[in-house]
């Protein structure tokens, strides 16, 4: 099946999210085209019930309907792993690694998810990363480490070694 670009439909998005319809959204849109394999503008849907904090069984439905690691790739999105390392939830990025999403996937700049959980201060994601095998020393594009940024930012409470 053809992954689906609502782009168009972003907004819709916001308007349910702002009226706390996500949720109710999101299952009227998986019931009408039997896929959670969709992207809303530079999102896609995973990634918008992520960045949002739906529900983790919402999550999971996406993912058993489609929505995988693959599927940021075809639509040229950022990973979902690096909204997962944003959540200050660590359940999202457990959930993510427990269906087989890749504990390192790059963004665009190189980032793995364990640099955007440090980079955003969210020290429970990023220790979850760090015990679940997260490499603190791989470099970005701009060879910075995780256990670099952690320095600069000042980051305190990671279990790094």
């Amino acid at each position: 099946m053809a992954a689906l670009d609502f782009s168009e439909r972003a907004s819709e998005m916001r308007v349910a999210v702002q009226n706390g319809k996500l949720a109710e959204k999101f299952r009227q849109m998986l019931d009408q085209h039997g896929t959670a394999d969709i992207a809303f503008g530079s999102l896609t849907m995973l990634s918008f019930l992520i960045s949002n904090s739906a529900s983790i069984d919402d999550c999971r439905r996406a993912i058993e309907n489609g929505a995988s690691e693959s599927v940021w790739k075809k639509h040229e999105r950022i990973p979902e792993m690096h909204f997962a390392a944003t959540n200050e939830d660590p359940a999202y990025i457990e959930l993510l690694l427990d269906s087989g999403f890749s504990l390192e996937s790059l963004d665009i700049d190189e980032n793995t998810p364990l640099h955007s959980a440090i980079q955003d201060g969210t020290v429970d994601v990023a220790n979850t990363l760090l015990r679940r095998g997260a490499n603190p020393d791989m470099k970005n594009r701009r060879k910075e480490s995780p256990r670099d940024l952690a320095a600069i930012y000042g980051v305190k409470g990671l279990c790094i070694q």
